[in-house]
């Protein structure tokens, strides 16, 4: 199989419509101890954080509103 890059412009265009990416960064010793965890549970790195940060969103989503705005820790809000 020849390692030639594929030409796949509609492709591209339809991922950035509908695909966005979230990453983070890590240290090594942090990224080793993930990768770990991730080879025990049988999953990919990504797939976890895909995971998580949904999970994250559902609960967000399911918790009740305030009914004040919305005060975050290092003291900024938004107005409703």
């Amino acid at each position: 199989m020849s390692k030639e890059k594929f030409f796949r412009p509609y492709q591209a265009a339809w991922d950035k419509r509908h695909i966005k990416q979230f990453g983070t960064k890590l240290t090594l010793s942090q990224g080793m101890r993930v990768r770990a965890a991730c080879d025990r549970a049988g999953v990919t790195p990504y797939k976890l954080v895909q995971n998580l940060l949904l999970s994250w969103v559902q609960n967000q989503e399911n918790a009740a509103r305030p009914a004040g705005p919305t005060v975050y820790q290092d003291g900024f809000y938004i107005r409703r």
